[in-house]
């Protein structure tokens, strides 16, 4: 049975919390709800429910339950329409299209009815629920209008059913006590007889009532999962060693198959007993900031609505939901402070995460695009589209046997095998065994012996245990793809059991002591002392080393390049490099017979792997590797051509002395990768490949074609092309570059002012600590490649901007003060320097630059800061109070909101406020001058109090008064004496 409501909230926050009572009551599965509060992509008071919302919010289907299937139809969503299929059974007509309809009363009613005859001509298993502000007998209203007139024709022409019944209140009740019925309930023909015990409730403060019914449906059960989830902060550990050590004997050791499945059991058994399992629960639970008090308060409120208070005094009944509204936003307020104020003992804490990443919408999956541009129906074709996108076919595999004698292979020391394991985060996403590598290191001094004998009895034999070839397949959107219709949007993660990516690390040392695969010195990626730096790095000392003229580059897109390449051509490229027979076969036995298992909505679709390597395995980058060394032989350096790759971004670089001559290289170079590619089993896309002169400055406006054939796309030329992170651009100014980087963490920052205020959340400390781990290395990612940029006023400029959003969080300062000054009282150098000196850094480690020049360099930076901090006209009064940057950026001050104010005389000050037109009158309360900064601190009577005891203490540390600049950063007892003095004559004003 599939419980629904279906309701008009009417953008209401009581009907809405009311309304969530009344389904947790009720255990409904499913609303369909006409005109909700949403904000930030959720539905007010359902915000853990999954939602499929409509595109301005007219309408949604929320689903409260995880006992079906549902997916959203994009296809039939319109701007007041949502639709989403809901499975409930295994046979192909057991499911049902549920349609939340809400007919806007200033637009066309057609508009809203031909979306329907869509769904209806499509579909014909149909359920809506519409508010359709029309009148008709048909569903007991007393009159009929035009829209009425307009949806009867809409019933009779699909032979829908209406299920409103008579004998029941009317659906919508105005203020002035006239009621009719506009909310319709509908359904096509063959889904009539599943609708049951259709009535009206009076539950909520919206002027619509609520309708519930029922869906008749199959006695469907989902089928249990097997994944495991342990919560590693409840275990017992003295339990679990124990409960080791009783199983370690039923470990059997006849195979390598059952040695492995034993450990895995024995773990399992383990942790079974000492750490307790996250429970998947059926329904969402309570906000955290919901309390017992406000579950009474909407008792109350509901009791008195049914005693009819809303009716009889309607004064008496808006106090007690006022005050049930002003009591949630106050457990709002405080749950919001403490959540702010975890950042002051943990700036890594929940906080930051939402900080960093925003609200997480709990939206349903959606129907995707097909490669022929039609789109899924269903959650089991969404599945079926996602593993053959990423767990693609071939069906050219052939077996491949590596046969012949082995050699004997030294068995891995324990200390190799524990290196292995620890090598692993200990808290990082287990597979669906729910071994984590923190498991395995509490469990080493038990099972260490057994582990160390099972992998060298895998590396001598070539084979890879059967039990820990299944990958849980993780599907998560990529960053800043909003479409989540198109499966490109979404990029695969495999999590695979923790003992076979340690033997996958023993196998990596097999190949790379084999083979010669670290000797292609122009792969950067997943090579021990190369990066991304090192790439660029590489690319930019081919230009300047070349003789040639013109010099391009190809950046070249691969299109699922660790999901496509083939098998076959992998391990006969291993032989070829030097791979021994037996790590040859012990690969060969990781990739065959694998599977990844995809749960969808619930559903677990497995699929074997037939190509690829695993996204998330130890191996697989590796072996990507192998699967590069071919391009480098078939393309080596010489003076007019260098491959530059870092994982699977390949650029191609061709000089020549005419564009014409380089252009034809290129075309020949395209068409032995695109043979490559093609022994591989992978495509170029030339769409999303680019063209950029970075040498020789040729304007965009040409272009090649991708390869020599007759139908080869064409690659575009680009201005600028992103390359590892960077965007380069001919002139070297890297002024796209500053422009992107400038806007990353913008967001963030914007949702880090609302964790903090004057009295709570996070403290300059936090801030700062979030400022160096995160924005700076956002910022200098690259630097030494691309430092230079900074140059540039207009760079500068940028970067400046990026940069206050920080600083205020950090120094807590108003908006208006300068930029010119931020920096100076954060203790941060202005960005722009912060580059430059990062760059110098990574020279001095790099040993580029000896100590002497590095000490020279940075003292020349600290130099220009001082000058252009004295040299700009805003900040007066901070330079007066910090006159030395040198001596601010080495001291270790506390800032806070009041002492701030007092460091750049913006604040709450009259004089300052009147400047901005904030208040009318610049005077002090005392009536003698105008409130400034200088006033309050020297002159103004109702801080001689406080003025007294700073005068004290200043004269205690040999201060005269008036102080001279800078006589508050003599020692920490002259800045503690202000900080002191600033929250006093901050916080105890009269006139405020």
């Amino acid at each position: 049975m599939l419980k629904v409501i279906q309701h008009n909230l009417n953008r209401d926050r009581t009907a809405s919390h009311q309304l969530r009572a009344a389904c947790r009551n009720l255990r409904v599965d499913f609303v369909l709800v006409q005109e909700p509060l949403v904000t930030n992509g959720k539905i007010y008071a359902f915000e853990r429910c999954k939602c499929h919302i409509s595109k301005k919010s007219g309408a949604a289907v929320i689903a409260l339950s995880d006992r079906f299937q549902c997916i959203g139809l994009n296809q039939f969503t319109s701007d007041y329409t949502a639709a989403a299929k809901v499975t409930y059974g295994n046979r192909p007509y057991d499911y049902v299209v549920l349609v939340s309809s809400y007919f806007k009363y200033n637009i066309p009613t057609n508009t809203h009815l031909e979306r329907l005859e869509q769904i209806l001509t499509i579909d014909t298993r149909a359920l809506i629920a519409a508010d359709t502000n029309g009148h008709s007998p048909r569903w007991h209203s007393t009159s009929r209008n035009r829209r009425g007139r307009l949806t009867e024709q809409l019933i009779d022409k699909h032979n829908l059913c209406i299920h409103n019944s008579a004998g029941q209140m009317n659906t919508f009740c105005r203020r002035d006590g006239r009621t009719s019925n506009i909310d319709v309930t509908l359904s096509t023909e063959n889904m009539k007889n599943k609708i049951k015990d259709w009535s009206v409730s009076d539950l909520t403060d919206s002027d619509h009532r609520v309708i519930a019914f029922t869906v008749k449906t199959t006695n469907y059960k989902k089928p249990a999962s097997h994944e495991k989830r342990y919560i590693l902060k409840t275990a017992d550990w003295d339990k679990f060693k124990t409960a080791l050590l009783g199983e370690i004997g039923g470990i059997s050791e006849s195979s390598i198959e059952s040695t492995a499945m034993g450990i895995n059991r024995t773990l399992s058994v383990a942790a079974d007993q000492a750490i307790q399992r996250r429970k998947s629960d059926d329904t969402p639970s309570k906000s955290i900031w919901w309390s017992p008090v406000l579950s009474a308060l909407r008792q109350t409120l509901v009791r008195k609505r049914r005693l009819g208070l809303r009716d009889s005094n309607r004064q008496a009944y808006n106090k007690l939901r006022n005050e049930f509204l002003r009591e949630i936003r106050n457990h709002k307020i405080r749950a919001w402070k403490c959540f702010a104020d975890d950042l002051n003992s943990n700036p890594w804490a929940k906080a930051f995460r939402w900080a960093k990443g925003g609200n997480s919408i709990s939206s349903m999956p959606n129907a995707m695009t097909r490669p022929d541009g039609s789109l899924t129906s269903d959650c089991r074709e969404t599945a079926e589209l996602l593993l053959n996108t990423f767990v693609p076919a071939d069906p050219d595999q052939c077996v491949l046997e590596s046969n012949g004698p082995l050699q004997l292979k030294t068995a891995p020391s324990p200390d190799v095998v524990k290196a292995a394991i620890w090598r692993m985060r200990t808290n990082g996403a287990p597979g669906a065994d729910g071994i984590t590598a923190g498991m395995l290191r509490k469990a080493w001094p038990a099972l260490g012996d057994i582990i160390t004998n099972l992998f060298g009895r895998c590396l001598q034999d070539g084979i890879f245990p059967e039990c820990w070839k299944i990958a849980k397949l993780i599907i998560i959107p990529k960053p800043g793809k909003t479409d989540r219709d198109c499966v490109k949007s979404f990029r695969p993660i495999s999590l695979l059991p923790v003992l076979g990516k340690a033997l996958e690390t023993l196998i990596i040392h097999d190949i790379v002591k084999e083979t010669s695969l670290d000797s292609y010195t122009d792969q950067h990626g997943f090579t021990t002392g190369k990066s991304t730096v090192s790439a660029i790095r590489s690319v930019y000392g081919k230009i300047d080393a070349s003789k040639s003229r013109h010099i391009f580059g190809t950046f070249l897109d691969i299109t699922g390049a660790f999901d496509n390449v083939k098998w076959s051509p992998l391990i006969s490229q291993m032989n070829k490099l030097g791979a021994s027979l037996g790590t040859t076969r012990m690969v060969n036995s990781y990739l065959r017979n694998r599977w990844a298992d995809l749960s969808f909505e619930g559903i677990h679709y497995r699929r074997r792997l037939a190509r690829g390597c695993p996204q998330g395995s130890q191996l697989g980058p590796t072996l990507w590797k192998v699967a590069m060394t071919p391009i480098f032989e078939k393309i080596p350096e010489t003076v007019t051509t260098k491959v530059v790759a870092y994982a699977d971004d390949i650029l191609l670089m061709i000089g020549a002395a005419r564009p014409k001559t380089a252009f034809n290289r290129i075309v020949m170079n395209l068409d032995i990768l695109t043979d490559w590619g093609r022994m591989f089993g992978l495509e170029f896309s030339a769409s999303k490949s680019q063209l950029l002169s970075l040498k020789g400055g040729l304007k965009a406006g040409y272009s090649v074609n991708f390869g020599s054939r007759d139908d080869a796309p064409v690659i575009e030329s680009t201005a600028t092309a992103k390359y590892l992170g960077v965007c380069l651009d001919s002139r070297r100014s890297y002024w796209e570059h500053i422009k992107s980087i400038s806007a990353k963490s913008k967001d963030m920052y914007g949702r880090m002012r609302r964790l903090r205020s004057a009295n709570w959340g996070m403290g300059q400390l936090a801030a700062r600590t979030i400022y160096r781990g995160v924005f700076l290395p956002r910022i200098t990612y690259a630097a030494e490649v691309w430092n230079t940029g900074t140059r540039l006023i207009k760079s500068q400029k940028k970067l400046l901007s990026a940069q206050r959003a920080p600083l205020l969080a950090m120094t807590g300062a108003y908006n208006t003060v300068s930029t010119n000054c931020l920096p100076v009282v954060a203790g941060s150098l202005p960005l722009d320097l912060e580059i430059r000196l990062h760059a110098l850094k990574r020279k001095h480690l790099s040993q580029e630059m000896s100590p002497a020049d590095f000490a020279t360099a940075e003292n020349d930076l600290f130099d220009e800061w001082q000058l252009r901090y004295d040299t700009l006209p805003k900040g007066s009064w901070t330079k007066k109070m910090i006159p030395s940057v040198r001596l601010r950026f080495n001291l270790p001050m506390t800032l806070d909101h009041y002492t701030t104010q007092f460091l750049t005389g913006h604040g709450d000050f009259r004089a300052k406020l009147h400047s901005f037109n904030l208040v009318a009158d610049p005077i002090c309360e005392c009536d003698r001058k105008p409130e400034t900064v200088n006033h309050v601190l020297r002159f103004c009577p109702r801080t001689r109090g406080a003025r007294n005891t700073l005068k004290r203490a200043l004269s205690d540390e040999g201060v005269t008064w008036p102080p001279a600049d800078g006589a508050f950063l003599t020692n920490k007892a002259t800045y503690e004496a202000l900080v002191k003095f600033a929250k006093v004559v901050m916080t105890n004003r009269t006139d405020r």
